[in-house]
């Protein structure tokens, strides 16, 4: 009979999204990390080819002609070697030094090296430098594109310099200690592997910085605590990842009954079925009503593994397929004859409802689901949908009803009155903790008798993965959800 206003009190704690929980930030970062380790590759390939490829087809070698001299503050060499003074020869190296730019960028100094050479301008850098420190030596070097052309400037320089030196540094005397010769090797190399290495470096760190913001951004749930501190409703249990491929069965789906099924899997709703007994032993429930936030997170395949659980032990299940726009529940138990759902029902006349039952070769329960797809709208607001679920009362010791998701769509609201409790299934890491928490709210301020709520997709190891299972498609409905498709 349709349900009085007896909702249970929601909770919602505020605030509990503003603080950074670095478990879950490093759980959420390591799982994009890991699914998305091509990407990281993939810039890394990309950053390390364009530096690298930048650096050694924009390489320029250059050589260098090098000369060290020795300077002593006098121009009489015989006293200074009666007299010689460490310190003077050394301010005198440091003053050739620092004077050594202005000189040399005087324009009758680069005449000088010019006329020297036969040219009217040459290539060539040239610099001074102290060969050592607290020392009265220097080095000229010349740097140059051809290294033919170091050398000669260095000469003309060697030849030059004393002359114009000598105007501006007085009695001071420049001797070479070690002669140039013309450079065989370029004094720079290709450097472009050590920018390739730049390269990759800078493009996988771009992309995990990517990830590590993303990460942040990601509010979703990845265990019963998540919940636990934020809704005043009960964790059901938890189901894990059972991927079942298409060849293998035909549909994608997976049933507790199926050899493929895993033993976890299968005592994980068994679970879930001894703690929805225990409600219904104390509330005397009978219609139970499976709904998620959106597409993708498991809701059939709970619905339809939670009626079989109860089939078997020895209750009679009838299983309503409640998506009106697309009837996908007689694919899912792979019914091969036609059969005859809802829609069907509803439009009927004055509906026989044991003749929209199907038989799914599991003893004790029954299915309606097939036929007719139909909008929504108007149906459900028919009287007839109120005597169909009380007939379905009277036929069976359970109904269990997989409705669309409620966070998109509003069947499942509809449905409330008709219910006599809600179990919602969130899948590990998929919607987000808002959309959630606001989901659950909106259904309980609807009348919804919330029993509880089932965590799909927890890896036993402590990960995420997905909740794997039979889906059907939303995009007719004209939605589209982001994530990646997964199996309901």
């Amino acid at each position: 009979m349709e349900k009085e206003n007896t909702s249970k009190g929601f909770e919602h704690e505020s605030g509990t999204e503003s603080l950074i929980d670095l478990s879950a930030f490093f759980r959420n970062f390591f799982g994009i990390f890991f699914r998305r380790l091509w990407a990281v590759i993939l810039a890394a390939l990309i950053g390390g080819g364009a530096l690298g490829a930048r650096a050694y087809f924009s390489y320029s070698p250059y050589y260098e002609a090098k000369a060290i001299f020795a300077v002593s503050a006098g121009y009489n060499y015989a006293l200074d070697v009666q007299a010689y003074s460490t310190y003077y020869d050394t301010t005198a190296a440091r003053q050739v030094v620092n004077t050594f730019p202005d000189i040399i960028s005087t324009e009758a100094m680069r005449e000088l090296i010019a006329q020297s050479l036969g040219k009217e301008s040459f290539n060539a850098s040239i610099s001074a430098s102290l060969a050592a420190e607290n020392s009265n030596l220097f080095a000229l070097t010349v740097r140059s594109p051809d290294p033919n052309e170091a050398y000669n400037v260095l000469s003309a320089v060697i030849e030059n310099y004393p002359r114009v030196a000598a105007i501006v540094l007085g009695d001071t005397r420049i001797y070479i200690i070690e002669e140039a010769t013309v450079p065989s090797a370029p004094a720079n190399s290709n450097s472009w592997k050590g920018s390739a290495v730049k390269g990759a470096l800078i493009g996988a760190g771009a992309v995990i910085a990517v990830m590590a913001v993303m990460a942040l951004s990601i509010h979703t749930v990845n265990s019963a605590d998540d919940l636990k501190n934020a809704v005043n409703i009960k964790c059901l249990g938890s189901l894990p990842y059972c991927r079942v491929k298409r060849r293998t069965n035909g549909s994608g789906s997976i049933l507790i009954t199926d050899s493929s099924a895993s033993r976890q899997f299968t005592e994980s709703i068994l679970t879930v079925r001894t703690r929805l007994l225990h409600y219904c032993g104390k509330t005397g429930a009978k219609v139970i009503l499976i709904t998620s936030t959106v597409p993708g997170e498991g809701k059939t395949t709970l619905a339809a593994n939670l009626a079989v659980s109860l089939a078997q032990g020895g209750s009679k299940v009838i299983l309503v397929d409640a998506d009106l726009r697309l009837q996908s529940l007689h694919r899912f138990f792979r019914v091969q004859h036609e059969s005859r759902g809802l829609a069907d029902a509803l439009e009927a006349q004055n509906p026989y409802i044991p003749g929209f039952l199907t038989d799914v070769g599991i003893e004790n329960l029954k299915l309606i689901s097939g036929g007719k797809t139909a909008a929504p709208f108007s149906i459900l607001r028919s009287r007839k949908i109120k005597n169909i679920f009380e007939k379905l009362r009277e036929m069976a010791d359970y109904v269990i009803v997989d409705t669309p998701p409620s966070g998109m769509l509003s069947d499942a609201e509809s449905f409330l009155r008709y219910s006599d409790g809600v179990i919602y299934l969130v899948k590990a890491d998929y919607a987000s903790r808002s959309q959630i928490i606001d989901n659950i709210q909106a259904l309980s301020e609807n009348r919804a008798e919330m029993i509880g709520y089932v965590l799909g997709g927890v890896q036993p190891g402590g990960g995420n993965y997905g909740y794997g299972g039979y889906n059907y498609g939303y995009k007719g409905y004209g939605y589209n959800y982001e994530k990646t498709p997964e199996k309901e």
